[in-house]
């Protein structure tokens, strides 16, 4: 009787590990894939039924996942309709940017607060229930999208190529990690101390794409080794969110606060919003340094980690 083949279970998926080659290789992406996709599926319908800030963000980690393990299929997956899935998958994302940037930016609003001398909270007071309100809306209109998708149905249609038989799908994703490793270094020296945040953004995002593959595909490479990347990888992941929060709550504070009028705030608010625009630099400059070091790290030791993947 033919040995079953060993899978591996994760937080969001399941892959069927024997090599990757033969017809595992189209069951072994699906299943990845289709696994990110149930759990999305499950934190959609928890966030319509209470609306928990942490259920949205892991839908979107959920489908982001998803996207990372069929940017492997190519040469697996019928190409125009690969296309077109992402395509629906980076829809289902989108819908729900402006209010996790708004859920991000909103959390600058509690320093202001806190930073008001007695008299003043009553004029900003009113800033903060527009700004609020402002969130608020935005939610009901993302809800309103999110009951018309169901992400956990979104591969239907796909099918494997012929060719699809004879591919090892543990090579593809090693040749995909490498081919990332090497472009975070090359977007790495660019950044400069004086970088915009931009540049440090799309470190951010080729390093989640690594990291999604290393954990869902973390079997295909030798006994160890892909824990062994992930940790600095994580480390960096996370200096990278905290710079990307500060830009965030910087621009909102000059766009959105500094923007709206505040009955009989004064010069003394005025003093209080720019002193807080200080600590935020301030704290730019401290999350740069932190990414910088991150970033050297995962180049030293991760980077070397995954280019031995192979």
């Amino acid at each position: 009787m033919k040995r079953p083949a060993r899978v591996v279970t994760k937080a969001s998926g399941t892959v069927p590990v024997d090599g990757g080659g033969g017809g595992e290789a189209w069951s072994g992406l699906m299943g990845a894939a289709q696994g990110f996709l149930d759990e999305a599926e499950r934190r959609r319908q928890a966030f319509l039924e209470k609306g928990a800030a942490e259920d949205l963000h892991r839908y979107r980690v959920s489908v982001r996942r998803a996207r990372a393990a069929l940017g492997v299929g190519r040469g697996i997956v019928d190409g125009r309709c690969l296309a077109g899935c992402r395509r629906r998958l980076a829809a289902a994302m989108r819908s729900s940017n402006r209010l996790r940037d708004l859920d991000v930016k909103c959390g600058v609003l509690p320093l202001v607060a806190e930073g008001l001398p007695p008299g003043l909270s009553e004029g900003f007071g009113e800033c903060l229930v527009v700004v609020q309100r402002e969130r608020d809306l935005e939610e009901v209109k993302v809800r309103g999208v999110l009951r018309k998708v169901e992400v956990g149905k979104l591969l239907q249609g796909l099918r494997p190529l012929r060719a699809a038989a004879a591919v090892d799908l543990g090579r593809v994703v090693r040749a995909r990690v490498l081919k990332l490793v090497k472009r975070i270094a090359k977007l790495s020296v660019a950044l400069t101390p004086d970088a915009q945040e931009e540049r440090w953004h799309e470190v951010r995002i080729e390093g989640k794409k690594v990291r999604y593959l290393l954990e869902v595909f973390g079997d295909f490479f030798p006994k160890g080794r892909a824990l062994k990347a992930l940790a600095p990888l994580v480390r960096l992941q996370e200096a990278l969110g905290d710079l990307n929060d500060n830009a965030m709550q910087r621009v909102f504070l000059r766009d959105s606060v500094w923007s709206r009028p505040l009955d009989g705030a004064g010069d003394e608010l005025s003093r209080c919003l720019g002193g807080l625009e200080v600590l935020l630099e301030q704290r730019c400059k401290e999350l740069r340094r932190a990414a910088r070091r991150a970033l050297e790290r995962f180049r030293k030791s991760g980077a070397r980690t995954v280019k031995g993947l192979g």
